[in-house]
């Protein structure tokens, strides 16, 4: 009798309750509703990143709508009064003569009365209505200096670079300062990393001028 009673408590115990093991085991139900919540969040993150792609691309459209906007108000001007305007925002002839695809002499006969063709008017009205909008829309000061500056320290690629490359898309995000320099450079050199490498650094000597040497 003792025994049956015994037999008859465990059973109970497993009936009302469950073996330990049992309660070890999620619950059918809350583990469908994990996995459904899983796949909830799954398709908002994948919704999110199709809507910030479409509003990037919205974006870079819109900049270069009005770019080219501005590029045409630009374009009344002469090619003398925009090389002139470019000249006193502090850009040399030289870099002008980069980010436009022309060698100096051509700027030279330009400025000189030298006609230049309607495409090369447009390009120097382009490259001055670019500067206009990064130094507006973006507050930058000297804006000569700024395209001077290399993206990363260390590296070579400068705002010059990307125009004269013809990345505007590029050089409009690296203004805004809302992407990373380096994702910038990721696009435009997946390389520039290995290019970057070098056995020698610049220092400052005692005498005060910069020099290089071996690192190490």
């Amino acid at each position: 009798m003792a025994n049956d009673t015994k037999i008859a408590t465990v059973q109970g115990s497993e009936l009302d309750g469950g073996t330990a093991s049992d309660a070890l085991l999620p619950h059918p139900t809350l583990t469908a509703t994990a996995v459904q919540l899983t796949e909830s969040v799954g398709d908002v993150r994948n919704m999110t990143r199709v809507l910030s792609e479409d509003v990037d691309d919205i974006h870079r459209r819109a900049l270069f709508v009005e770019w080219q906007s501005r590029t045409t108000d630009e374009a009344r001007k002469s090619v003398l009064t925009l090389l002139d305007e470019l000249a006193d925002l502090g850009f040399g002839w030289s870099d002008i003569g980069r980010m436009l695809g022309v060698t100096v002499p051509a700027i030279r006969k330009w400025r000189t009365g030298g006609g230049a063709s309607g495409a090369s008017r447009r390009d120097v009205a382009a490259l001055r209505a670019a500067a206009a909008r990064i130094a507006d829309h973006y507050q930058v000061e000297e804006i000569a200096s700024w395209f001077e500056v290399p993206l990363v320290a260390g590296t070579s690629v400068t705002p010059i670079g990307l125009y004269a490359a013809g990345r505007t898309n590029l050089l409009f995000n690296y203004a805004s300062g809302h992407v990373d320099p380096e994702q910038v450079l990721d696009e435009f050199d997946n390389e520039w990393r290995e290019r970057g490498r070098s056995d020698f650094e610049v220092y400052r000597s005692s005498d005060g001028d910069l020099a290089i040497r071996p690192k190490g």
